[in-house]
């Protein structure tokens, strides 16, 4: 679950404005699979491994475009 929540993290992070939803299911059989309007972007199955750190956003931006600059700078 640790690795659903960190990449449900760096996807809110780049792109949280213009998503519509997310959702994560959990599951027994260490299914992880992301999917984008019901296209198949990562199958760990598939590839024989976790994503790492950072992939599931590089696979993403083809579809969402570059990460948005939505957060506000914490100095002020």
């Amino acid at each position: 679950m640790d690795d659903a929540v960190r990449v449900t993290a760096e996807i809110l992070e780049r792109w949280a404005p213009i998503l519509a939803g997310l959702e994560l299911k959990s599951g027994t059989r260490g299914v992880f699979r992301v999917t984008v309007d019901g296209e198949l972007v990562f199958d760990k199955n598939a590839v024989g491994r976790k994503p790492q750190p950072g992939e599931i956003p590089e696979l993403l931006e083809a579809r969402l475009g570059p990460p948005l600059a939505w957060r506000r700078s914490r100095t002020a």
